[in-house]
């Protein structure tokens, strides 16, 4: 499930929905001012919404009745998190929800400020932690599977649903949610001088992912099932939240670019695992 607010208005910035309603609730509409505004580049950026629009194009340029029927839905996403906002802020008059931020020390270190796992679990969609905070409360602090439901108050009798999140590993429990970070596209000229083709012929991969174990008697732990190309953090997303005590290794084919992620994002991770490639 994605958060409505990274779809639709990432930071909190509503403005390529405004474009876009301003546009359908011209008394003058065309096509060219529709295809103008599908060209501004915070449109651009929503990937999703533009395409519905683009797809919507020639309907809308047809149909009268169209325009005000899709200007309602988009200003009802607008009205649903106003009211989500307000929400959270009467449930927190003090202001106190969420995960703090950190602060630095004088000489520019930074300093992590300790925050309680409900409050984590209780955090606005917009706010994300950094690596040293989760680093902290996830991962240097014993974790538990108990642990974690209780913090999302999940009740021990709820089996983990693999029907709802695709994953199949019913001896590996949750014990920490995956890290929400913040991080903008950059251009790829850090990325190891390695190529599979990944996506060349099929946009899409499919199947199941396989986490193995490699002791004496190797075995399957868990599945994941793709929702889409496979992609690097596949392996991280798994280790990092339903193992107890972070293996040594991981042995996976695409690790030259796994090992980008904890680089960037979870630096415990990188320090204390190994990435490996395998003969293949």
């Amino acid at each position: 499930m994605v958060d409505p607010h990274v779809v639709w208005a990432p930071e909190g910035d509503w403005g390529a929905i405004d474009e876009i309603l301003d546009v359908l609730r011209d008394d003058l509409f065309t096509s060219f001012k529709l295809a103008a505004v599908l060209d501004r580049s915070d449109v651009c950026e929503l990937r999703l919404l533009r395409a519905a629009v683009a797809c919507l194009g020639p309907e809308l340029a047809r149909d009268n009745g169209l325009r005000p029927v899709l200007a309602d839905l988009l200003t009802a996403i607008k009205d649903t998190a106003a009211s989500y906002d307000s929400f959270v802020a009467a449930s927190h008059p003090d202001g106190s929800y969420g995960i703090l931020t950190a602060g630095e020390h004088n000489d520019g270190v930074e300093a992590v400020v300790s925050f309680t796992k409900e409050q984590m679990a209780s955090a606005h969609p917009r706010e994300s932690c950094t690596p040293a905070q989760y680093t902290a409360m996830w991962i240097d602090q014993p974790a538990s599977a108990a642990s974690f439901r209780a913090a999302y108050g999940i009740m021990d009798e709820v089996p983990d649903d693999f029907l709802e999140t695709g994953v199949l590993a019913p001896n590996v429990p949750v014990w920490r949610p995956i890290p929400l970070f913040y991080g903008g596209s950059a251009a790829a000229t850090d990325e190891p001088e390695c190529n599979h083709l990944m996506g060349r012929k099929n946009k899409y991969t499919g199947g199941t992912f396989g986490a193995f174990c490699t002791c004496t008697h190797p075995k399957c732990i868990g599945v994941v099932v793709l929702d889409g190309s496979e992609g690097q953090r596949v392996p991280i997303e798994f280790v990092t939240q339903r193992c107890a005590k972070l293996p040594s290794q991981v042995v996976y084919d695409f690790s030259c670019a796994t090992l980008k992620t904890p680089l960037c994002r979870l630096p415990h991770v990188a320090r204390v695992v190994s990435f490996l490639v395998d003969r293949f």
